[in-house]
């Protein structure tokens, strides 16, 4: 345990860390945590900052000793964890001495905990004009540990400091990164109201399909009805049943938390999926699977993951109908300025079909928008969006006609990176 006079001298060179010019928000953030960190000895710190109208945190700092770089963009939905966040509310420091006992923990120890090896955290909410903006969590790895109240009083001051610098970068951060927050926050936003839009519709729609198929069916067994009347009644039948599928995929876009995120492993999670990309990519068309060595870590669901790929491999299948051959893989990306970008995983789905015009795949991911015909709903490629950007990630298409197309999945970087799988 570190004493008080460490801490003190921790808090001093704190407050000598300011936003400036050449010191914007998110290094200011790194300089606080390396110094809290040492004194702590926890071995992560991460600030996260509320979203969403409240309704998420994304990770906008996180810092582990031993490793190169710093992390950020993942995203975590506060109703997935509201034992927790109704802990931030009530305490000004949510202690936990052995995340494997304590129930306050339960809900993060499968998905986010143990997977990391973190043991015991000590975290801190940030207040800014009164309202609860962020959270600074220290997460210590390795056996249970009893946090001393010097060692909360100083996580405390460091959440404090923490909001003393989003004030300072109120005035002094730049406006492209302001942009580049409003572009994200405004993504997020439209998901959510698309999403609420689709249910409601689908909700309605979903019961006069009911109803119009259950008519068809008294029709078909009406005593009068002659053959052509109940193959009418069936083809009514059949209508109302794939409109019952487009329904199931409105809900799917619609539904507010669909996502049950967890930190996976990028590559484990691609072989376990790999069966069920190949049945998807089907009779005639050839799929390869790859993943980088030492791919770092994400978070995600990854059913939801699993499901965004089948349907980007559906989509590469149905652009070759005379055969060819599918690449999926994951490749880190790794920016030169680690601390201004942190590092990411690109999943990439790429065909050799005859590709998109410019202006097709500029409007891939617009909602109800398809080039395959009025057959499809043009509803795959939003709901693989959402599933993407609910994750803090985000998804492009690139591609040339003649030459293929290429979606990516880039996703933030949660964890260090794991021991590559053997193929």
């Amino acid at each position: 345990m570190a004493s008080g006079t460490t801490f003190n001298f921790a808090r001093l060179e704190i407050a000598r860390t300011h936003v400036s010019a050449a010191r914007p928000l998110k290094r200011a953030l790194v300089d606080v945590a390396v110094i809290a960190s040492e004194a702590l000895k926890v071995e992560r710190i991460s600030t996260w900052r509320f979203l969403d109208d409240r309704q998420a945190i994304q990770c906008q700092c996180l810092f582990q000793q031993g490793q190169l770089g710093v992390a950020d963009g993942a995203i975590l939905r506060v109703g997935d964890f509201p034992r927790y966040f109704e802990a931030l509310n009530q305490r000004r420091v949510v202690q936990v001495r052995n995340v494997s006992a304590d129930p306050m923990a339960a809900e993060f120890r499968e998905p986010y905990f143990a997977p990391l090896g973190i043991c015991a955290m000590l975290d801190a909410p940030v207040y800014v004009d009164g309202v609860m903006a962020a959270v600074v969590c220290h997460e210590h790895i390795g056996p249970p540990r009893d946090w001393s109240s010097e060692e909360a009083e100083f996580a405390g001051s460091v959440a404090d400091a923490v909001a003393r610098l989003y004030g300072e970068s109120r005035f002094r951060a730049s406006q492209d990164n302001l942009g580049s927050a409003r572009r994200q926050v405004d993504q997020l936003s439209a998901v959510g109201a698309l999403g609420q839009l689709a249910a409601g519709i689908a909700h309605d729609f979903g019961n006069i399909l009911l109803a119009a198929r259950g008519h068809a069916e008294l029709i078909a067994h009406h005593a009068e009805a002659g053959p052509q009347i109940r193959q009418l009644a069936s083809d009514i039948s059949k209508a109302a049943d794939s409109g019952r599928e487009l329904v199931s995929t409105l809900l799917q876009l619609g539904h507010r938390n669909p996502a049950k995120p967890r930190v996976i492993d990028v590559a484990a999670t691609l072989q376990e999926a790999e069966p069920l990309l190949r049945m998807a990519a089907g009779d005639g068309v050839s799929l390869v699977v790859e993943a980088a060595p030492d791919l770092a870590r994400v978070l995600i669901d990854p059913v939801e993951l699993q499901r965004a790929l089948i349907n980007l491999v559906v989509n590469a299948r149905e652009a070759m109908p005379a055969g060819g051959l599918i690449r999926c893989r994951a490749v880190p990306i790794v920016p030169a300025n680690l601390v201004e970008s942190g590092p990411h995983v690109c999943i990439e789905v790429e065909d050799q079909g005859p590709g998109l015009s410019p202006e097709v795949a500029a409007r891939a991911f617009e909602p109800y928008f398809s080039a395959k015909g009025a057959t499809h709903s043009g509803l795959g490629l939003s709901i693989v969006q959402q599933t993407v950007v609910m994750a803090g990630g985000s998804v492009e298409a690139s591609s040339r006609p003649g030459r293929g197309t290429v979606v990516r999945l880039v996703l933030p970087a949660i964890g260090v990176p794991v021991p590559s799988l053997k193929r």
